[in-house]
């Protein structure tokens, strides 16, 4: 049997703008990406938008929500929004669900309650709205009482988790149809795919094409040293939320990282630029796909090894970055080595 080689992604932030989004969106769909992703940012374009615009620049990939949550929308308005999504885009959609930031949600007076079981519980909400049928539901977070959603059901919407803990990992594995990690090291990787599998077991569910995605910083150039130096600015973030357990994987540790981490939390614009220098070749190598097109075949293969099915790729989007040069190199020397 032929081993499936690892799709690529890539996310296009909303903070682009729309113009920049129709152009990597058409150049994405040309040099044969697998899928778009569209973050639902906190303070930034919608992603139904965002989602608006990519469904009108393609016709082949997959676009995504990656990743929404269960706190800022109903589950039913989350559902509506997504099928009327894959309507337009003629089956293509694919939802991706998290449990979010506890700080955004905080910020306009929500609150992170019970992530795992808000998630699950939404899942399987979504699943009966998106069905068509009459929905009763009533669980520890949501409820719902003579529901039908009144859109057209156009396609089976394969629904992924974005987490990187074990129990969300778990439940993934007990409800979902894949999960998207958030920047973890190839460790991580394995003991994540362990954990989704684990979930399957408990409720003795078969997971065969369970998606296996790893959202990752991503910059691409003829010069190495350029293309490193452009994930510097992104990487810092990633502190912000790891465990300790993939910092471990790595032989890091949270001290590691808390000069990163301190320099974030006022979020002045000289504390940036203190985050990005205290960011290390190391954590390059370990948190990144970064360098010349060998180098990123190079990586991108050593998460196939890892077992990621979907290697999705965040490429920074501001002009002086060039992301329509960085989506052209991906295209012509790097894609055609996955197909």
């Amino acid at each position: 049997m032929v081993k499936d080689l690892p799709k690529i992604g890539l996310m296009v932030a909303p903070e682009a703008g729309f113009r920049v989004l129709a152009n990597a969106t058409k150049l994405a769909e040309g040099y044969g990406f697998d899928s778009l992703w569209i973050a639902d940012g906190a303070y930034e374009r919608d992603f139904n938008a965002a989602m608006t615009v990519a469904a009108y620049n393609t016709r082949r990939m997959r676009v995504a929500i990656g990743v929404t949550n269960p706190y800022t929308r109903h589950p039913v308005k989350t559902a509506c929004a997504i099928a009327s999504l894959n309507e337009l885009l003629g089956g293509r959609a694919i939802l991706g669900i998290g449990a979010g930031s506890r700080d955004m949600l905080r910020s306009f007076g929500g609150d992170w309650i019970k992530p795992v079981r808000a998630c699950e519980e939404a899942i399987r909400l979504m699943r009966l709205v998106l069905d068509g049928e009459m929905v009763h539901f009533k669980g520890e977070c949501f409820t719902a009482d003579r529901v039908r959603m009144l859109i057209p059901k156009k396609s089976e919407i394969p629904i992924v988790v974005g987490c990187r803990r074990p129990k969300m990992l778990q439940m993934a594995g007990r409800v979902a149809d894949g999960i998207l990690l958030d920047n973890v090291p190839l460790n991580y990787m394995r003991y994540a795919i362990e954990q989704v599998r684990e979930g399957a077991t408990s409720v003795e569910r078969k997971i065969d094409g369970f998606e296996y995605g790893d959202l990752v910083v991503s910059s691409i150039s003829e010069d190495r040293a350029e293309a490193r130096n452009r994930v510097r600015r992104h990487i810092p973030y990633d502190f912000i939320t790891i465990s300790g357990r993939e910092l471990i994987s790595v032989g890091l540790t949270l001290r590691d990282v808390e000069p990163i981490r301190a320099a974030l939390r006022r979020q002045l614009p000289e504390d940036f630029a203190r985050a990005r220098a205290a960011v290390t070749d190391k954590m390059v190598d370990l948190f990144s796909i970064s360098g010349t097109p060998e180098d990123c075949i190079r990586q991108i293969r050593a998460m196939e090894s890892a077992g990621m099915t979907l290697v999705m790729l965040s490429i920074p989007s501001k002009p002086e970055d060039d992301p329509e040069e960085m989506i052209r190199l991906y295209g012509e020397q790097v894609i055609p080595e996955f197909k």
